[in-house]
């Protein structure tokens, strides 16, 4: 099989339109986590709401300026975003979202550190819990074991 240069430059382009729309979702997605609305940012970066929307759907080509623009309408650098994991994980002991997702440059406004103890607290009764069942679950087992001989 021999590849065509039209194949090659059709192939690069849907890497091209793939990476886009990765890239959109990857903004879209910090903007939801950090509570802001489309209309803010388009207006912070000077642009419509409906050009920012296809920056957000990835129906357009971002320049390096304009992520930049972006990036510091969202109080974050360029790399936050290009490095942004987009399964994000809170990591609540630290009130922070994890390395892997805004590497430490978001902080949680909802969560306190009131906030964080009191789920700690949730999550060591809540492992009790677990334990106590799952020792009854052992019991019942033997029970039935010594039933079954």
């Amino acid at each position: 099989m021999v590849l065509q240069v039209s194949d090659l430059v059709c192939s690069f382009k849907v890497m091209d339109e793939l990476a886009q729309l990765r890239l959109g979702n990857k903004i879209r997605k910090i903007r939801e986590i950090k509570g802001l609305k489309q209309e803010n940012v388009a207006d912070k970066i000077g642009l419509s709401l409906s050009s920012y929307g296809k920056i957000e759907r990835g129906e357009v080509k971002l320049s390096v300026e304009r992520l930049s623009t972006i990036a510091a309408a969202m109080e974050l650098p360029i790399n936050a975003i290009l490095e942004f994991d987009e399964g994000v994980n809170i990591n609540f002991s630290a009130n922070t979202f994890n390395e892997n997702s805004l590497g430490g440059y978001y902080q949680n406004p909802h969560f306190n550190h009131q906030n964080v103890e009191e789920l700690k607290s949730q999550i060591e009764t809540l492992k009790g819990v677990i334990a106590n069942l799952e020792n009854i679950v052992q019991i019942q087992k033997d029970l039935l074991a010594q039933l079954g001989r």
